[in-house]
């Protein structure tokens, strides 16, 4: 009998320690982040595929978001979106210490970003349009759920179109 509420009592000790650990690992590997994130996710309701543009300044491996309003000449200072007709894409994601004034999604017909240089683009202005999508206004909208349409033919909300 006592054998076997030692190794009842073993027994029972492992599992506690095994349980333990596990509950460690767990709490360790979750994610390391924990700010609060937004995105912006955009319909497009065009019948042509679009190319969304969204700028970000890269600095110490932390993408920064960028309020510049023209297109810059490098590229590199964009990501890039393709978004076939009647289709959502999330474009944007910010961590809370991102939050700018303003956010800038430029729109490019694709076929013309598939055969026109990006200097051509950029000192051109081949753009279809231009969304300036205040703070305020992106923080609570435009989920996956709720996207931002494109195209908008007038202002929405705060948000300001230009063409």
């Amino acid at each position: 009998m006592d054998s076997y509420v030692l190794m009842t009592n073993f027994l029972a000790m492992k599992i506690f320690q095994y349980l333990t650990l596990l509950g460690i690992v767990i709490i360790l590997t979750g994610c390391p982040c924990e700010d609060y994130s937004i995105g912006i996710a955009v319909k497009n309701e065009s019948s042509n595929a679009i190319v969304i543009a969204c700028g970000f300044e890269k600095h110490e491996k932390i993408y920064k978001i960028s309020n510049d309003t023209i297109l810059n000449s490098s590229s590199a200072h964009y990501t890039f979106h393709i978004v076939a007709p009647q289709q959502v894409e999330n474009v944007v994601g910010v961590f809370e210490e991102e939050y700018q004034d303003t956010i800038t999604l430029f729109f490019i017909d694709r076929v013309i970003y598939d055969n026109t240089s990006w200097d051509s683009i950029a000192n051109n202005y081949l753009i279809n349009s231009r969304y300036d999508i205040p703070v305020k206004y992106y923080i609570d909208n435009f989920s996956f759920e709720n996207p931002l349409p494109y195209p908008l033919e007038d202002d929405i909300g705060e948000i300001h179109i230009w063409k």
